[in-house]
């Protein structure tokens, strides 16, 4: 029986080959949680879209080396008896296997697809796959779930849909999935929009709060932001980069939050002087706010 292992990540690739497992063996490195998204995550309009997202946010200049490389076994035509994505309960991995989950089904609607998703471990600790141990792979393979056809259909729903502008629809269609830690992941996701309480995000809010607090290092910061990680699941570029659009709300020089940092934290600033909007899938962080009462997000008048 032939197999085809999608991994997360490098990380997991290493622990996935000291494993034994068997079969063929890609790894997927998109970051489909930043910048703007098409549906069709093959297509040269998608390639083109990333390459230049990834260029400017991560100076990353090896977008078909690091990234597209998988498309050669996929558009192939190799058959496999089964695939395999193996991803983590963050929001970070959910995009991104929505969106390849919905690439499979559209693609290669023949095929056996299964999935192997990390979270809770035997102590209800949240764990990724790069925390595991390689024996542990094994045992996560065995309690794999071949996806069903409505599931698939779940998946390529929340992706749409991530794709489109009805970002405040995300949140009733995880509700009803049986798909792992996607609605939890989908929660934080919608945090990630300006607050109706004062029109900073999630993040934004924790950056300048330990800032007020006295963390005046950026590495400090970006720490804070991993160990607080969540259901995100962002990597330390993601924080650098989110500490870089708050330049103006911190004064480095004096270790504090600058004048329109204390009115932004305190709930004052003016809308206009509020942190510039940036684009998730195919929504822009300008079109809803995120009611922190209700747990979700309305459009923006």
């Amino acid at each position: 029986m032939s197999s085809l292992h999608i991994l997360n990540g490098t990380a997991t690739l290493d622990l996935f080959r000291k494993s034994g497992i068997k079969g063929e063996v890609v790894v997927w490195n998109e970051i489909l949680s930043e910048g703007p998204t098409l549906v069709d995550i093959a297509s040269e309009d998608f390639r083109s879209t990333r390459q230049t997202y990834t260029a400017q946010a991560f100076m990353s200049s090896g977008y078909d080396d690091i990234v597209w490389g998988i498309w050669n076994v996929l558009n192939s035509g190799q058959p496999f008896d089964e695939i395999i994505c193996w991803y983590e309960y963050d929001l970070f991995c959910q995009v991104n296997f929505m969106a390849m989950i919905h690439w499979l089904s559209e693609n290669r609607p023949d095929g056996k697809l299964s999935i192997v998703c990390s979270g809770l471990n035997d102590s209800d600790r949240l764990v990724g796959l790069g925390e595991r141990a390689p024996d542990e792979y094994n045992s996560l393979l065995k309690q794999k779930v071949t996806l069903t056809n409505a599931q698939k259909k779940e998946a390529s729903q929340v992706w749409k849909c991530y794709c489109s502008e009805q970002h405040d629809q995300l949140l009733h269609i995880s509700q009803r999935s049986s798909l792992p830690y996607l609605h939890e992941a989908l929660a934080a996701h919608v945090r990630r929009f300006p607050w109706t309480t004062d029109g900073l995000s999630e993040h934004q809010r924790m950056i300048l709060s330990w800032v007020k607090e006295g963390v005046t290092s950026q590495r400090q910061l970006v720490g804070k932001c991993l160990r607080n990680n969540g259901y995100y699941g962002f990597g330390d570029l993601q924080y650098f980069n989110m500490i870089d659009t708050l330049d103006s709300y911190i004064d480095w020089e004096n270790e504090a939050l600058s004048e329109l940092g204390m009115e932004a934290i305190d709930g004052s600033i003016n809308p206009g002087a509020l942190p510039t909007a940036t684009t998730y899938g195919g929504a822009s962080t300008a079109s809803f706010k995120f009611d922190p009462d209700l747990k979700h997000l309305t459009p923006c008048q």
